[in-house]
């Protein structure tokens, strides 16, 4: 009897025995795979966050590149704004600086002289250039006596002089803005291409 109670004792205990080693293999075995999700989960996610960093980086990237192109072509337009700003006060000054009270004079009294000797005119002149030019023209045009011709004082001129042939309603402009303009139709598109094959 003893022998079968040892034998029923050492039966139980091999079942107990491979019946725990079988729940610890189990418990092992899931323990293992929830072990291998987790490493691959966390794989993903690694791999997901440094492509999405990745991404973020060159999109980044792009976008600062994007806005330096901007600010690069923004900063050569004011570049061209200025300077032809600058060519255009330049100009201005040139000109000013060539319609000199004889140069004015000499023009003036050219224009009027080769016209109808009886056609009235009126003169129309900056304020600084009528008290330098007054008596030296009437006396270039010959007809300080003469009442056909007037000159007056406009505020709106800077400088040279506006020419009105009265009987023909005729306005001949020639103030230094209307010759800068004049020259600048002309000097532009000079100035533009030498400013363009700069960016080249």
């Amino acid at each position: 009897m003893d022998a079968k109670l040892d034998h029923l004792i050492e039966k139980i205990k091999r079942d107990g025995v491979e019946e725990a080693q079988q729940s610890a293999d189990k418990l092992l075995q899931e323990a293992r795979e929830k072990a291998r999700t987790i490493v691959e989960n966390a794989q993903k996610e690694a791999d997901a966050v440094r492509e999405k960093a990745k991404t973020d980086a060159e999109k980044f990237q792009e976008n600062g590149e994007t806005a330096l192109k901007h600010a690069a072509q923004n900063t050569r337009l004011l570049v061209k704004e200025q300077l032809g700003k600058l060519f255009d006060r330049v100009l201005l000054r040139e000109v000013q600086t060539q319609l000199s009270p004889e140069f004015l004079t000499t023009i003036i009294a050219q224009i009027v002289n080769q016209w109808k000797p009886d056609g009235a005119f009126e003169i129309s002149l900056s304020e600084k250039n009528a008290s330098e030019l007054n008596d030296m023209l009437l006396t270039r045009l010959k007809r300080q006596k003469d009442e056909s011709i007037t000159i007056k004082i406009n505020p709106n001129l800077t400088g040279g002089f506006r020419l009105n042939k009265t009987e023909d309603a005729l306005t001949y402009d020639f103030s230094d803005e209307s010759i800068t303009e004049a020259l600048k139709i002309f000097l532009n598109p000079q100035l533009k291409k030498i400013m363009d094959a700069s960016d080249g």
